[in-house]
């Protein structure tokens, strides 16, 4: 038992090994984004594209996982350390990565339509998507109003606090539908005289 306690090595330190939920913020989000996103190109580039695909399944399947394991731990977090939690929300810094959690929705979403029909049926993958990019995009509508809303009327900025994280609140409502993947087993075209647009229904040649 004490054993287990001291595993993983990060959180030997702690008195209570559940305690490790207090770190957890929203920017944790970041980390589903950024491996959700790899997914997405590596299944949509125009050269490799067909190459990358069981690369781009286990790195969705990795997303997918962090995405279950960071709702987990915040969610936690709001349960053992709610004025912690309020506390991000308060902070001008910390609120902008709010909008890392639609996005990390809306990125599992589009891999999962992309990539993922290939594991889990494309029935379930529609579903799943749907449910991601919807809850995504009524989140990002909510943090691209609220947060810039605080921005300016609650929080306490100096002149040059700005940086790049205030762009992440209101990205979410921007961002396009899963892109459509042209393949040849569906055209008889010649793949260089293909082109298959960024949000599009459908490929054309």
């Amino acid at each position: 038992m004490t054993t287990l306690r001291r595993l993983p090595w990060v959180l030997s330190s702690l008195d209570d090994p559940r305690e490790s939920v207090g770190f957890v913020g929203p920017n944790w989000y970041a980390s589903v984004m950024g491996t959700g996103i790899v997914a997405i190109a590596a299944t949509t580039l125009p050269i490799l594209g067909s190459d990358l695909h069981v690369f781009a399944e286990v790195v969705w399947v990795v997303a997918v996982l962090l995405l279950v394991g960071v709702t987990g731990a915040v969610t936690a977090h709001w349960l053992r350390h709610p004025q912690v939690a309020r506390g991000h929300a308060r902070d001008p810094n910390m609120a902008q990565f709010y909008g890392a959690p639609p996005m990390a929705l809306m990125t599992v979403g589009a891999g999962t339509l992309l990539v993922g029909t290939s594991l889990i049926g494309t029935s379930v993958a529609v579903t799943l998507d749907w449910v991601l990019w919807s809850a995504g995009t009524l989140g990002g509508l909510l943090t691209a109003v609220c947060i810039p809303f605080l921005l300016f009327t609650r929080y306490e900025v100096r002149p040059d606090a700005a940086f790049g994280g205030w762009l992440m609140p209101v990205v979410p409502p921007w961002s396009p539908p899963p892109p459509a993947r042209c393949s040849s087993r569906t055209s008889p075209a010649p793949r260089a005289a293909r082109r298959c647009s960024t949000g599009a229904t459908r490929c054309s040649a």
